[in-house]
């Protein structure tokens, strides 16, 4: 997300780099714009869709529709400044510098709270899959609800650092380590001075919010696949026979109440298998999306010779971080049927209530005119009948 190319020398001249840079800005523009009208419908889409349907109010559906919540806000709040960065070539508010550190703020703290939601999902069906005994007892809907909160707050008060913080070897707007960065037109940092600290600590939000999570998500997931593999395994052994099972004391086949009991524990089984199935797989396809947009900015500025690297290398990074507030909603309409379904019956109850409204609108419009229609109808009668009054008696 953030790139740093502000403090050294760079292979290229400042007019040549800032060339490529406005070269590059088509790109970044076309990006912003599908990113915000996407992840803007489409994120709002699953708010109103969780908040509709009472069957999908889960504790799992309430991590999905808090990264909603957090990737609606990075489409309709933060997403449009950059854009605007991007075709201004400077920021809008420059008589407020401090509007500047708040975006910065703001884009760090977006994008870093998808990734802590996008760990909390995957730990979420770790336990779910690995320990379905203990998932009850440890997402009770107190402690849920208190690890949404520490999820939505821990990133931006870990970043508040970078919002306050100053440095004497900074020049910019009394020492801010963030503003508008008018070599790649986004607010990030500009400043971070070597032997500061400030350096080495950017470097530590990098780890814990990109690399880290990184590697904890494909360990849960190996885990979670091959227990799931198990636990396939274990219910195929289970109820392959039709329903039927032996005894260890006899052969005896189980019948009657026992065999309808047996059958309708046996469906169970399978409908929570699915279920899990179902929930491990958008999970699974979320933390690739999370690795395919983010992967290519936490290689780009972790390299040694990042400063070095051509800006537009660091522009598109930046770029295809914007892709992850929009993917999600994409994710659920082709992997959820009850999140298709409740799309598509609130897309359609919009466009009838602006279609009803407007046939209503236009009928009363009509209805309107047909009186004085018939009122000059009725007019023009009158006065035929007058006339032809008049000419019998004369």
């Amino acid at each position: 997300m953030d790139n740093l190319t502000t403090t050294a020398a760079i292979p290229v001249t400042i007019d040549e780099s800032l060339q490529n840079a406005i070269s590059f800005r088509p790109f970044g523009i076309t990006i912003a714009l599908w990113s915000i009208f996407v992840g803007s419908v489409g994120n709002l889409l699953t708010i109103l869709t969780y908040l509709a349907n009472v069957k999908l109010r889960t504790t799992f559906n309430m991590f999905l529709v808090n990264l909603a919540v957090i990737d609606f806000w990075t489409a309709v709040g933060m997403l449009p400044f950059n854009l605007a960065g991007y075709v201004q070539m400077k920021w809008p508010f420059e008589s407020a510098p401090f509007t500047a550190r708040l975006q910065a703020f703001q884009y760090f703290s977006c994008g870093y709270s998808s990734i802590v939601f996008l760990v909390a999902i995957t730990v979420n069906r770790f336990v779910g899959v690995v320990f379905p005994g203990k998932y009850g007892q440890l997402f009770t809907k107190n402690r849920t609800v208190a690890v949404l909160v520490l999820c939505n707050f821990f990133a931006p008060l870990l970043l508040l650092p970078s919002l306050v913080g100053t440095d004497e070897g900074c020049a910019h707007s009394g020492g801010a380590l963030t503003g508008f960065n008018s070599k790649q037109f986004v607010c990030t940092f500009v400043c971070l001075p070597d032997n500061s600290g400030w350096m080495e600590y950017m470097m530590f939000m990098r780890v814990v919010f990109q690399f880290v999570p990184l590697i904890v998500m494909l360990v849960l997931y190996a885990f979670i696949l091959t227990s799931a593999k198990k636990t396939r395994n274990a219910v195929s052994t289970r109820y392959g026979i039709s329903g039927k099972q032996s005894f260890s004391s006899g052969k005896s086949i189980v019948v009657g109440q026992n065999q309808s009991e047996f059958r309708k524990k046996s469906d169970q089984d399978r409908r929570r298998q699915r279920e899990d199935k179902r929930m491990t797989l958008i999970s699974v396809v979320i933390c690739i999306a999370f690795m395919v947009t983010f992967l290519p900015s936490m290689i780009v500025n972790l390299l040694p010779n990042r400063r070095e690297i051509d800006v537009r290398w660091h522009m598109a990074a930046s770029n295809v971080t914007w892709f992850n507030s929009s993917v999600n909603p994409i994710i659920y309409v082709f992997l959820n049927r009850r999140f298709r379904r409740e799309y598509w019956r609130i897309i359609k109850y919009a466009f009838g209530s602006v279609k009803g409204q407007f046939v209503h609108e236009s009928s009363t419009a009509q209805s309107s005119a047909a009186p004085s229609r018939a009122s000059n109808t009725q007019s023009m009668s009158d006065a035929t009948r007058n006339a032809v009054r008049q000419l019998d008696t004369n």
